[in-house]
């Protein structure tokens, strides 16, 4: 039997629901010749750059295997494949992600993790990423004027909220415990998420923010020294929980929020100043010649 060790940051493996079809895939597809050892807990409670902590150990071989938000790879390794797929306001709900994800050939994609030593098995979609305001609702594009956003280390991230006129922070599992974080006035949570942690605040539902994305990694060189047939177990466990990833994603809409979460919507006035605010984000992204094309993918599958 071979053993593989699997960097889970958060403390219990009820928190990766996403992955569980993935699991459920390598134990199927292997007949027990693979064991995946879920080591929780992988990061500090104190660590507000968790997912650097997660792609740096996969990619020296501290762990076999792992995940991480797929935002995170621009800001540790400066790979921006994935990037275009972050892009703010492009995908408009959870099942377009889903459609997508299944459907397209995201090789190119992940290819270029192979350069730091990390070997990219799947995106697997984890829902759409959503204005949560604290302080006040997040709607219209003055809402968003010199407030204090958490978010997660991404640069299409960091550089859409600083578009809105707002200023990111990371802020660590520690400090989201339990109460609102200090000094913040807004997240950008998935619907799962905010209901989870109970905050009271404003919950803007039609302003998919960018698509939460689990990038599931494996060491290369461990990868590479597993026999034939176990490689293929994982790649084509991952290439399945790509196509099916299980459950369907709930929108806001279909998520038990709790009472002291308010659902709020834009209008369309406020959609189109958005969207004008942002374009520049897209526009760089674009910059690169795989952006382009993997924006336009993205579109021409949208509009069809």
């Amino acid at each position: 039997m071979t053993t593989l060790i699997f960097a889970n940051a958060f403390e219990r493996p009820g928190s990766l629901p996403e992955l569980a079809t993935f699991f459920g895939n390598v134990e199927r597809l292997g007949g027990g010749r693979l064991r995946i050892v879920l080591v929780n807990g992988w990061t500090s409670a104190a660590d507000r750059d968790e997912e650097r902590t997660i792609l740096e150990d996969v990619a020296t071989g501290a762990a076999d295997l792992g995940w991480a938000g797929a935002r995170a790879v621009g800001a540790v390794f400066g790979i921006r494949s994935i990037d275009p797929l972050l892009a703010p306001l492009l995908f408009p709900d959870e099942e377009a992600v889903r459609q997508f994800l299944a459907a397209a050939s995201l090789a190119p994609l992940l290819a270029p993790l192979r350069d730091v030593g990390i070997a990219g098995l799947a995106l697997l979609p984890g829902g759409v990423r959503r204005p949560f305001g604290i302080s006040g609702p997040l709607v219209g594009l003055d809402d968003w004027q010199g407030k204090v956003i958490r978010t997660h280390a991404s640069l299409s991230g960091f550089a859409s909220i600083r578009a809105l006129g707002a200023h990111p922070v990371l802020r660590s599992a520690r400090e989201l415990g339990g109460r609102p974080p200090r000094k913040v006035d807004g997240m950008d949570l998935h619907p799962r998420a905010v209901a989870a942690r109970r905050y009271p605040g404003w919950l803007t539902r039609n302003v998919p923010l960018w698509p939460r994305l689990l990038l599931l990694a494996a060491n290369q060189q461990r990868l590479d020294r597993l026999t034939r047939a176990d490689r293929a177990v994982l790649e084509e466990a991952a290439r399945q929980a790509t196509a099916d990833p299980g459950a369907a994603l709930p929108s806001p809409t279909q998520v038990g929020l709790p009472r002291s979460v308010q659902l709020v919507e834009a209008t369309e006035h406020d959609l189109a100043r958005l969207r004008r605010q942002l374009q520049p984000v897209h526009d760089e992204l674009r910059a690169t010649s795989q952006g382009d094309r993997t924006l336009v993918s993205i579109e021409r599958f949208l509009a069809a």
